[in-house]
């Protein structure tokens, strides 16, 4: 087989794989996303989650095998969308809305290299708004690489941030850890 017909075999495959992003046709397990007063139902596939973690393949076909239905607490809908997504294009759309959530579920599912690119994203950050949700995620998630760009950015960048509405709104948990930087230490 030669390599222009076993590149384009391969295209044909992905392509199929994204056709089936979403499909509740064609789906064999169901994530259950949101509130118990506002939920919805996002399909997705087994297989293509399981092989490319652990731990759905220990959830679907494991000793923790639960069914085809899973009620996903800590998520919203969007947000899961934008994680299954992963799975089904092999790329990331990453917005700072939702960051939060796709940092923890691509720990909750151990896929580091999703961290990684999450942890990425956050710190090619130019602006005052993602910056400081970058810094936070840091803090919040315990990634001390990550902390340490951000933290290099708001010391490079301090008159946009500080000068920003949105440092104006930050909360005084974050503030304190702001203020702590080395590089731009405030005194009280």
């Amino acid at each position: 087989m030669s390599t222009v017909s076993t590149s384009v075999l391969l295209a044909n495959r992905l392509y199929n794989v994204q056709n089936h992003y979403l499909n509740a046709e064609t789906a064999d397990v169901f994530f259950i996303c949101g509130t118990e007063e506002i939920n919805e139902l996002i399909p997705a596939h087994k297989i293509l989650l399981a092989a490319s973690t652990d731990a759905f393949d220990k959830m679907f076909y494991g000793t923790l095998r639960e069914g085809n239905e899973f009620h996903i607490v800590d998520a919203t809908p969007n947000g899961f969308r934008q994680f299954l997504r992963y799975f089904y294009f092999n790329d990331l759309q990453l917005s700072l809305d939702c960051i939060d959530e796709l940092i923890y579920l691509s720990r909750k599912y151990l896929l580091n290299a999703y961290l990684a690119d999450c942890c990425t994203f956050l710190s090619e950050q130019m602006e005052a708004e993602g910056i400081l949700i970058g810094y936070e995620q840091s803090i919040r998630f315990q990634l001390a690489e990550l902390k340490k760009k951000m933290e290099y950015s708001i010391g490079e960048r301090s008159e946009i941030v500080f000068y920003s509405e949105y440092f104006a709104a930050i909360n005084r948990d974050l503030l304190n850890q702001v203020i702590q930087i080395p590089a731009v230490r405030i005194e009280h």
